[in-house]
């Protein structure tokens, strides 16, 4: 996973307009503590901009929001294996597992989201 504040600045910036944001933006900072319920309204506000990270090991979970399909969760293996996808998520599944690590943001652009000619063979997915 790359560090991308310079881009996660950019897009809470453009939704600042919302409190969530602004309270990652915070979080992200190292001001606050991060509210899972809080990570994924964000997700929600920036309209699929912002992705969010949780480790487990070398495991790496993103999670972001498709304004057609709902929350998406995407589980990457390294070096780049997909070993879980699932879309469609309840907001109360995407909060819990934003609460199951400690969420880092990310740019959807800097995400493995943003390649969807791999993900497109992903089988029962179709990509946009």
């Amino acid at each position: 996973m790359t560090d991308d504040g310079d881009g996660v600045r950019e897009v809470l910036l453009r939704h600042s307009d919302s409190r969530a944001c602004r309270a990652v933006w915070a979080a992200h900072d190292g001001d606050d503590e991060l509210d899972p319920r809080d990570c994924a309204e964000a997700l929600r506000a920036t309209e699929g901009e912002l992705c969010l990270v949780v480790s487990d090991g070398p495991e790496e979970c993103y999670a972001r929001w498709d304004p057609t399909r709902g929350f998406e969760q995407l589980t990457v293996w390294p070096p780049w294996s997909v070993v879980d996808y699932d879309g469609g998520m309840a907001r109360a599944e995407a909060v819990s597992l934003l609460a199951a690590g400690d969420p880092k943001p990310l740019p959807t652009d800097a995400s493995p989201f943003a390649h969807g000619n791999v993900l497109a063979g992903l089988p029962g997915l179709v990509w946009p």
